[in-house]
């Protein structure tokens, strides 16, 4: 989930699957510009799945996200175009993804909306803090008046 969301803010469509059935079912009905697999799956393991996307889709880069590291079958990494070592750092996907694939589709696009909105709230806290030293100095004028005319009523 964490990978999902991280792949997601970066302008990525995630489609999850829970076994090799299922992400063969997904990739019959979509289109896919890089598919993630593990080795270890329910129903079928990632050496069969590869050899059936291979058939299938044999342009779509794979990138492998497993545990196994050195006890994977060469044919199964051999397909691969990236490897992911599960427990790293989640940007770690998104930088496989980017290295086969290039830049996130949109995230050009996100990176500029994320600094306009930076550049806004920065614009927006000088607006608030010149207001607010306004509405000081008005306060400080309203104070010093309310001050005179009770001398005077004194």
């Amino acid at each position: 989930a964490i990978r999902k969301a991280v792949l997601e803010s970066f302008g990525y469509s995630v489609h999850t699957a829970t076994s090799g059935v299922e992400a063969l079912e997904i990739a019959a009905r979509t289109t896919l510009d890089a598919i993630v697999l593990d080795y270890r799956m329910p129903e079928m393991n990632g050496l069969e799945l590869a050899r059936a996307l291979r058939l299938r889709l044999p342009a779509v880069p794979l990138i492998v996200l497993s545990g196994y590291a050195g006890r994977l079958p060469n044919e199964f990494t051999s397909m691969a175009a990236a490897f992911v070592t599960k427990g790293s750092h989640p940007s770690a996907l998104r930088e496989a993804l980017e290295k086969v694939l290039g830049a996130a589709p949109d995230r050009r696009k996100h990176l500029q909306t994320v600094e306009k909105t930076v550049q806004r709230a920065r614009e927006n806290v000088e607006l608030t803090h010149d207001l607010l030293e306004e509405s000081k100095k008005a306060a400080d004028r309203s104070v010093r008046s309310l001050a005179k005319c009770r001398k005077r009523r004194a």
